[in-house]
């Protein structure tokens, strides 16, 4: 059968992702102390200011503040922002 460039490895990382976020709240705006993320929009704002970032440092910081508190392992991270 011919995968092309399927990676087995990516999709084990991303269904492990998923299930993980599947406990996770899924509200839609994020709030700790004074930044804000809106998941509808991504729009990223500190102290009423935009914030740009690139969709790997969204992502990251998306699974930051849904786990704020949670101590969190390098491969969790990982698995999350594939």
């Amino acid at each position: 059968m011919n995968q092309g460039s399927f990676s087995f490895y990516e999709l084990l990382a991303r269904i492990r992702a998923l299930l993980r976020g599947q406990g996770a709240s899924r509200e839609t705006v994020l709030k700790v102390k004074d930044m804000t993320l809106d998941t509808n929009t991504h729009v990223v704002t500190r102290d009423g200011k935009p914030i740009e970032l690139t969709a790997k440092e969204y992502a990251v910081l998306e699974y930051f503040m849904r786990n704020k508190g949670r101590l969190l392992t390098r491969s969790q991270i990982a698995d999350h922002v594939v």
